[in-house]
């Protein structure tokens, strides 16, 4: 399907929710091409990760990343094997793991700086700031929404 002209010929509601996923499916494809050793996945988990002042345990950083622990264990295992970040047990509770970094993802993180950024630039050129904005604050309603639906379910 076209998307610039399923604007006119689907419901506005359904071409909201194919979009979304459209989307997403696009950007996971176009990052795990622009970024070296790391997929959009990786990605977006080590971007939360650097969110945090001190190690989180593996729940926050599910928490925060918005996505399920067996998940996240997932990708941090590959992240792990990769030398990215290290699991450690929580001092107060060795049944807790936290999740630190390391300096080979510090060095990554340098030498990919310019990469990220250029790639974020890119992302939003067609933007104003008015409409970047506007996507946000829609994006996290329907974030929240989702939220409520799954909090109504259990």
């Amino acid at each position: 399907m076209d998307m610039e002209n399923g604007v006119t010929t689907l419901d506005t509601e359904l071409l909201v929710f194919g979009s979304v996923f459209a989307v997403a499916n696009r950007l996971q494809r176009v990052l795990d091409a622009a970024m070296p050793e790391v997929t959009a996945k990786q990605w977006w988990l080590l971007a939360t990760l650097s969110q945090f002042d001190e190690p989180p345990t593996l729940s926050e950083l599910s928490k925060a990343a918005d996505t399920s622990h067996q998940n996240t264990r997932q990708i941090l295992d590959k992240l792990a094997r990769k030398g990215f970040v290290t699991l450690v047990p929580d001092g107060a509770d060795r049944r807790v793991s936290r999740v630190a970094t390391t300096e080979k993802l510090d060095e990554w993180g340098r030498a990919t700086e310019g990469q990220a950024r250029d790639f974020m630039a890119q992302l939003y050129a067609g933007f104003t700031r008015k409409e970047l904005i506007a996507l946000g604050n829609g994006l996290m309603r329907l974030h929240d929404t989702l939220g409520h639906m799954t909090k109504e379910k259990e």
